[in-house]
């Protein structure tokens, strides 16, 4: 993964680790996205289970938009084998 990516994902880690919040990959079964919420981290976007901010049971939680996802999981970790 090249640097800019890299340092975009770190900077997600630090802001849900300082915030008390998961990050995903993948939206969990029923969570969804927190439409209007801004103040998640360039890559990222908010998601909660839908539960109410009263009951005590809502969790939220960042998860990875799908540009940042193929740019950290599809990056090549070892350079491929050469074909002779």
């Amino acid at each position: 993964m090249d640097k800019e990516t890299k340092t975009i994902l770190e900077k997600i880690m630090q802001y849900g680790k300082r915030h008390n919040a998961e990050v995903y990959h993948h939206i969990p079964p029923g969570y969804s996205v927190i439409l209007g919420a801004s103040t998640a981290p360039v890559g990222s976007v908010w998601i909660c289970n839908g539960k109410s901010r009263f009951s005590g049971e809502r969790q939220k939680a960042l998860v990875l938009e799908a540009w940042l996802l193929d740019e950290v999981c599809c990056w090549p970790t070892q350079p491929a084998p050469p074909t002779d």
